[in-house]
């Protein structure tokens, strides 16, 4: 099995909308010497220290060139033809999301025509790629409906072209940076037609209410997304909070288990401390009673003291031992005040941050419904501009035909007085 000394690497952009790139980053180079004769292709499976995996036709084993499939440790693969260890000739490119690139490539780019697609977004561009980015002539279908046709630059509608919007409506001219210039012409499904500013206008209107009208992505995101500081705040403290809780009681429980273990051990110490006393106390007291009045009376007395001694000793260790109960028991009930403490707290915080939330989403519903209400009163002002406009222009032709009636009658006049 050969070794590859050169392994391109894939910078991988989705492409989200017509401003997004869409980038190979070159491979990574390595000086080799070049052979002294044209070696034969021959088939190689390489596994990379980093988790890619290159499978295919090789020249000695020591680049890749042919046909060749390399899957890299993300999930993504390139499947196509290579060239010095660079794709270079048609193939296809898949990321984990499902976005694809199938077409072209040159030098490890792509190169010449191509097809990408991205799924979760559903957009979908058909044409031209220069350097590994949307340049040249190319169509973009939305997901919103809309439909471009035209030129393109740095993956950006630049030039004359074309967009077609869901209700029928189409603009057509010349296009900057995704933007439309002011010989753009938007033609109405009615057949109506604006030019200059008022096509700019309405070419934004049209495509935001493409938007709004469109379904949401898959996966949809969710339901309330707003500032995303804020929300990533919000969970971040439910996160901790609700950590700090099974932190909290995980300890708790820790701590009853071993107050239970002292409680027994102590328990019993002090059961076997009394019993021995006890025993010795009477041995002590049967002795004595033995011994009394006798020369050993002394030596028994001083055996006494030493059992009396341990009797103590054993007293002071139970005690030492229903001591640490009690610290344990104390532990335990402010390990349980302070997990009730902090639940307290974080439920404070997470309520907070979800009130804050929902009055955010209420701000942005009335904002939506404010700029609703101005949208639907521009649209009012200007069928009423529209109808005054007729209006005056209907006042004019009349005030023209009565002048033409009363310059004729004065002419028929004029030649029956002579």
């Amino acid at each position: 099995m050969g070794v590859l000394t050169k392994h391109p690497q894939l910078k991988k952009t989705l492409l989200d909308g017509a401003s997004s790139a869409l980038l190979l980053r070159p491979p990574s180079s390595c000086s080799m010497a070049p052979p002294k004769r044209e070696p034969s292709l021959r088939r190689i499976v390489v596994r990379f220290a980093n988790g890619d995996e290159y499978e295919g036709e090789s020249i000695g084993g020591k680049q890749a060139d042919g046909q060749g499939t390399m899957r890299y440790a993300d999930g993504s693969t390139y499947k196509g033809t290579w060239k010095a260890n660079e794709q270079d000739g048609f193939g296809a490119y898949y990321t984990v999301t499902g976005a694809c690139y199938e077409g072209h490539w040159q030098s490890g780019k792509m190169e010449g025509t191509g097809k990408y697609k991205t799924p979760l977004y559903g957009n979908i561009y058909n044409g031209d790629f220069k350097a590994g980015n949307i340049e040249g002539h190319g169509t973009m279908e939305w997901r919103d409906g809309c439909v471009y046709v035209g030129e393109w630059l740095n993956a950006m509608q630049h030039g004359h072209g074309s967009t077609r919007y869901p209700n029928g409506d189409v603009a057509e001219g010349d296009w900057k940076e995704n933007m439309p210039t002011e010989n753009v012409v938007y033609w109405f499904a009615s057949g109506e037609r604006m030019t200059g500013r008022a096509a700019m206008a309405a070419v934004l209107k049209a495509r935001l209410s493409a938007i709004r009208a469109s379904p949401p992505p898959k996966p949809s995101p969710p339901p309330l997304v707003l500032d995303e500081q804020a929300t990533k705040a919000a969970a971040d403290a439910v996160i901790k909070g609700f950590a700090a809780l099974e932190v909290a009681n995980a300890a708790a429980s820790a701590i009853k288990d071993i107050s239970e273990v002292a409680e027994t051990v102590g328990k019993d110490a002090a059961h076997a401390a009394m019993g021995v006393a006890t025993t010795m106390v009477a041995a002590l007291s049967e002795d004595m009673s033995k011994l009394a009045m006798t020369k050993a009376g002394q030596e028994a007395e001083a055996k006494t003291k030493a059992q009396d001694k341990k009797v103590k000793e054993a007293a002071k260790e139970a005690a030492k031992r229903a001591e640490a109960k009690a610290k344990a028991k104390e532990a335990k009930d402010a390990i349980r005040r302070k997990a009730e403490a902090t639940e307290a707290e974080a439920k404070a915080k997470a309520k907070e941050k979800m009130q804050e939330l929902m009055a955010a989403a209420e701000m942005r519903e009335a904002a939506a419904k404010a700029a609703k209400a101005a949208e639907e009163k521009a649209r009012r002002q200007y069928i009423n501009e529209q109808r005054r406009n007729k209006a005056v222009a209907a006042e004019k032709q009349a005030a023209r035909a009565a002048a033409s009636e009363a310059w004729i009658a004065s002419q028929k006049n004029a030649r029956k007085r002579k």
